[in-house]
């Protein structure tokens, strides 16, 4: 698909050949005829498999992506996601996610604990690096450590995301809580490293799995990652790039 400004293509449209022109807000696209493909090779559904699970990760994973990612070109928030997540959409093309399809955090949580998958599943993408690192310990508190690439500013917003997966009565379900606060200069004056942030659970039910956990519900798997944002009122507010991953511990079974 090709995108014209230009006065010379201002009044196109219809087709030409195996092109079709159309006027979109004084935009002239350029794409080629749609074309049926009936081919079912193993292959190609397996790609369309993967786009289908894509887009219900997508939808589990709505609060953190529209914190996470800026829209792409001539696209919104989900686009940058998937395109940030090529290598997880390869895989799950090349690999079978069997039964825990229906329940798109659980198809995560595996990938990530999956020895054979090499990549990373983004969360968030900006200009800075951050690195979260989330324990739980046995009553089901979750702390962690986060390492930016620069030095905690007062007014930075820290959101923790958890991604909970838990058994109810033989059901599976899926919850995802996410906790922002902004820096305090009194909780920088606490830090021992500048770029580094202890993580705490104290008076946060948001870390607290039993506490997100439904009632009677056994936890079978917790996903994890932190995003910093810079103070709103900048003159391009940015974030930090951030990835998933399955915090050490178990929590609660």
């Amino acid at each position: 698909m090709a995108i014209f400004q230009s006065d010379a293509f201002f009044d196109a449209h219809g087709s030409v050949g195996n092109l079709t022109f159309r006027n979109v807000n004084g935009r002239i696209i350029v794409s080629r005829k749609i074309t049926r493909n009936n081919s079912n090779t193993p292959r190609q559904k397996a790609r369309r498999s993967s786009f289908a699970l894509m887009a219900r990760l997508g939808k589990s994973l709505r609060p953190v992506i529209q914190i996470g990612f800026d829209p792409v070109r001539n696209g919104n928030k989900y686009n940058h996601f998937n395109k940030a997540n090529a290598a997880l959409a390869d895989f799950l093309s090349l690999h079978d996610v069997g039964d825990y399809a229906s329940v798109p955090l659980y198809m995560l949580y595996k990938v990530l604990g999956d020895d054979s998958f090499t990549g990373h599943v983004m969360a968030a993408r900006g200009s800075m690096e951050a690195r979260s690192e989330f324990v739980i310990n046995a009553g089901g508190q979750v702390s962690g450590l986060l390492s930016l690439s620069r030095a905690f500013q007062a007014g930075d917003r820290i959101t923790v995301v958890v991604a909970l997966l838990t058994d109810v009565q033989r059901r599976l379900m899926e919850t995802v809580a996410l906790h922002t606060y902004s820096l305090t200069p009194l909780d920088l004056k606490g830090m021992a490293s500048p770029n580094q942030l202890v993580i705490t659970p104290e008076g946060r039910e948001e870390l607290n799995l039993c506490a997100l956990s439904p009632p009677g519900g056994k936890i079978r798997g917790v996903i994890t990652t932190a995003i910093v944002c810079t103070p709103p009122g900048g003159a391009r507010p940015d974030r930090s790039t951030a990835f998933f991953g399955i915090p050490a511990g178990g929590g609660k079974k």
